[in-house]
């Protein structure tokens, strides 16, 4: 539950903070959903089984720097809910987090954006996200990020990795 705690903390401190385009502190709040392309194996002492669990609701929370208009690089933390196992299971990723943009106009640009780290709580085990996308800016320093990935989670003494084709809606600022 601390964990859980600290990650509240972290996303309330990012909201707090102000963003620069070129150069400076930068944040992103970001919620999504992830469709598995993968079941688990679970081995419950006497069975194997595939369990259907792998599809989840996130919402995280990325604070960092931007090196210049290209290039971000931060570290960050969310919140997974597995909305399909049997106790509704809670995960907390923490990762690291770089991203490129690029830019077609004043208002839109793409990026790519990937997410490397571990995820704690319920479900333990090393976090990928690669993501690219678009990016709209509503002003100079608040922009709204439409992204398509694949989230990759492996899971602590469990057979496999449970992956999944994800979006995310966001802001930064």
């Amino acid at each position: 539950m601390n964990k859980v705690l600290l990650s509240l903390v972290c996303m309330i401190v990012a909201l707090g903070a102000s963003a620069q385009t070129e150069k400076g502190f930068r944040a992103m709040v970001d919620l999504g959903y992830t469709i598995s392309t993968s079941d688990l194996e679970i081995y419950d002492g006497y069975n194997t089984y595939k369990a259907d669990i792998s599809n989840r609701f996130m919402a995280t929370v990325t604070g960092g720097y931007q090196i210049c208009p290209e290039f971000f690089v931060g570290v960050g933390t969310g919140i997974q809910y597995w909305h399909q196992s049997d106790d509704g299971t809670i995960a907390v990723p923490i990762f690291a987090d770089v991203r490129y943009d690029m830019r077609l106009d004043s208002r839109w640009g793409f990026f790519a954006d990937i997410r490397a780290g571990y995820t704690v709580n319920k479900i333990d085990g090393f976090y990928m996200a690669p993501y690219v996308g678009a990016r709209y800016a509503l002003t100079e320093k608040l922009g709204l990020n439409l992204g398509l990935g694949y989230e990759m989670q492996k899971v602590k003494d469990v057979d496999g990795s449970c992956g999944g084709f994800a979006i995310k809606l966001g802001v930064d600022f």
